[in-house]
């Protein structure tokens, strides 16, 4: 019987620009494939050469964790989703809550510094109801209207909203691209609901070189949306309602152009610590331009610790 995987290569919906073999072969032995949700794409990128292009089709594609090869591009169709969370189904109640079983597993533990009205704020895990994050609470003993809980010791989450007639979604996946490859392209997606820690990001540059992220929509994330890395150009995206930060991170020559970087630190993180638009540190020649950056909970643009040549031209700041 053939395995998922290989009913897809066989299946043949791969074909995008060019003419392609059943391996998905085309012109200059550059492989162009073409996704639909379902189809299992960190395991087609784990099985490609470098320098591969991915097309995501419209639809919400689930709990995808990507290591991009070097040279590899990803785009979307619009309204094309990487979504790092599950659905919630089978609820059932629980003295006067409402209980459902999920794949979240612990896993140890997690920085930040939670601000005095947020106690729960750095475990990575959200849950969402029709698209908007409830607030966690630390103990079963506190959960009321607006909040939920998780047992890492049962995977069982309680809520005392009821979730019939809604979407209830959990964010699982840490992280939607990640890894140390070189010249990676990312455009044309949402990219929502990953549980990355504080200091991770959904898409994770740091261990990368010369990503080009661009026309994005990256929002609901936990942690942060964007982690820079050398040579990375985060260009013309949404960087909305994220958990910690819209944008972070260090390295040598990044450009942050043209985004928009909105309404970030829902988890409530203590933004002396670090939450809200951005916080640069450690890096090098590092330029800051273009960008509008209002309503987050915290500060706006922030370069603290050991930034060297940076260079902030024409953003628009307001209301941080």
């Amino acid at each position: 019987m053939l395995t998922r995987l290989g009913e897809f290569a066989v299946g043949l919906a791969l074909l995008w620009g060019g003419n392609c073999d059943a391996k998905g072969r085309g012109p200059g032995d550059r492989r162009r494939l073409v996704l639909k949700p379902g189809d299992n794409l960190a395991a087609l990128v784990e099985q490609s050469r470098p320098e591969s292009e991915f097309r995501l089709t419209a639809g919400v594609h689930r709990l995808e964790s990507i290591d991009p090869r070097s040279g590899d591009s990803f785009s979307g169709e619009s309204g094309a989703i990487l979504s790092g969370a599950q659905i919630l189904s089978g609820f059932s109640h629980s003295g006067e809550l409402w209980v459902v079983q999920t794949q979240a597993e612990h896993r140890g533990s997690y920085p930040g510094k939670c601000d005095e009205r947020h106690s729960a704020c750095e475990y990575p895990e959200d849950l969402f109801i029709d698209d908007s994050p409830l607030e966690r609470a630390e103990s079963l003993e506190a959960v009321g209207p607006g909040n939920w809980y998780l047992d890492y010791s049962t995977r069982k989450a309680y809520l005392a909203d009821n979730p019939e007639g809604h979407r209830v979604e959990m964010s699982i996946v840490p992280r939607a691209f990640w890894g140390p490859a070189q010249n990676v392209k990312i455009a044309g997606l949402t990219i929502e609901k990953y549980a990355c820690a504080a200091g991770d990001g959904a898409i994770d540059g740091r261990s990368g070189r010369t990503w080009v992220v661009s026309n994005n929509l990256i929002r609901l994330n936990h942690g942060i949306g964007i982690r820079l890395g050398d040579g990375m150009q985060v260009l013309h995206n949404r960087l909305l309602h994220n958990g910690q930060l819209g944008i972070g991170g260090g390295g040598s020559n990044g450009i942050v152009d043209g985004n928009e970087i909105a309404f970030n630190n829902y988890a409530g993180y203590a933004y002396g610590w670090e939450a809200g638009g951005s916080k640069f540190a450690f890096t090098k020649n590092l330029v800051v331009r273009n960008n509008y950056v209002h309503d987050n909970k915290g500060p706006g643009l922030w370069t603290d610790i050991e930034n060297e040549n940076t260079f902030y031209e024409h953003n628009h700041t307001k209301s941080n």
